[in-house]
């Protein structure tokens, strides 16, 4: 099937999470349950990196991981501990990233449709990179 590979895949007609048991896994924590593997997302990380690294040398490529995809603090920590830089749509994020140990100067801020609250939250963090995309955003800051 295309979406099996080492964590995720069916054997014996069974699907198995990280070499486990869905069933088990299931049955011990109960549904819904989401799982994530910590060698898989390292694993992903380090193909992203690797093929800026193929490009050549001098090719300066920084990995951002969007938070919004996923801010449990285990996850945002072990990328942080990996190098990624963690891209942020809210204060909310920020916060979550910094709580995780992402130095600030390793932040992206993009947020839209930003209130003036939410600069001032963001702008209360030295070190952070905060994209503007709207000239009213400008206003804000002000």
């Amino acid at each position: 099937m295309w979406w099996t590979n080492e964590f995720l895949r069916i054997e014996d007609n069974e699907l198995l999470i990280a070499g486990r048991r869905a069933a088990a896994i299931a049955e011990r924590h109960g549904t819904p349950l989401y799982v994530y593997g910590r060698a898989r997302i390292l694993h992903n990380y380090d193909a992203i990196r690797g093929l800026f690294a193929e490009a050549g040398p001098g090719l300066e490529a920084r990995v951002s991981y969007a938070a919004k995809a996923n801010s449990h603090p285990r996850i945002l920590r072990l990328l942080e501990r990996r190098g990624a830089w963690l891209d942020a749509v809210s204060p909310g994020e920020v916060r979550a990233a910094l709580a995780a140990g992402f130095p600030a100067a390793r932040i992206l801020y993009t947020g839209t449709s930003v209130s003036e609250e939410d600069l001032r939250a963001v702008f209360g963090h030295d070190g952070i990179t905060v994209n503007i995309d709207a000239l009213e955003q400008i206003d804000l800051m002000r």
